[in-house]
């Protein structure tokens, strides 16, 4: 399990959780923010980012028992984001975190995120970002940008979510994403509850 903190563990103790990496081989947290490059089994490698976007959220700065916001550096992590993608050779470049930067549901996305991370993953051309947070399945297409942008947030209680003019699909559905790459494609699909596709996209890079 390649893990990002969100604010529910920001609540608990992201430290104990960074530590269990050294325990379980099989959850993978080296840090607050991270990077791998894996490899398909057609050979296509992939970089994938993991990011901590709680400290970009600036209403958790004020919010009960999320006090370990403030011992962030927001700069450093979009430097170290920067670094990372101008360094990055691969073909595919996906970034995750737990927050999203463009949203359907009813509080909408990180406008901080938008305002600091969306440029960057624009510009070294990310082919998608992915995150949890809001209840429900989105895919978050805006204007012209090469970065398609992703919400599985379906693994347990799902809630309601109106459409606005980015929203490409999104479903109140309990579900999951698939996501696939081979040769020069990459295919992503919403799989509900039941097992059943509710939604399939294909994107060449």
């Amino acid at each position: 399990m390649y893990v990002s903190l969100g604010n529910h563990d920001y609540r608990g103790n992201p430290k104990a959780q960074i530590d269990y990496h050294s325990v379980n081989k099989k959850w993978i947290l080296p840090e607050r923010y991270y990077t791998r490059v894996l490899k398909t089994n057609d050979g296509q490698k992939v970089r994938l980012i993991c990011i901590d976007t709680s400290p970009w959220y600036s209403d958790y700065y004020t919010t009960k028992n999320m006090e370990g916001v403030k011992l962030q550096d927001t700069a450093a992590q979009r430097k170290w984001i920067e670094t990372t993608l101008a360094n990055a050779k691969e073909p595919w470049k996906i970034v995750f975190g737990h927050h999203p930067v463009y949203s359907a549901a009813l509080r909408g996305g990180t406008p901080e995120l938008e305002k600091m991370l969306a440029p960057l993953l624009e510009k070294y051309k990310v082919q998608a970002y992915i995150c949890g947070h809001d209840h429900n399945l989105q895919h978050n297409p805006p204007g012209n940008s090469y970065t398609d942008y992703f919400v599985s947030g379906g693994g347990s209680e799902v809630k309601d979510n109106p459409k606005f003019n980015k929203t490409k699909f999104a479903a109140s559905l309990a579900g999951f994403a698939d996501v696939r790459i081979k040769g020069d494609s990459m295919f992503m699909s919403f799989i509900d509850k039941n097992g059943a596709v509710v939604y399939h996209y294909a994107k060449s890079r």
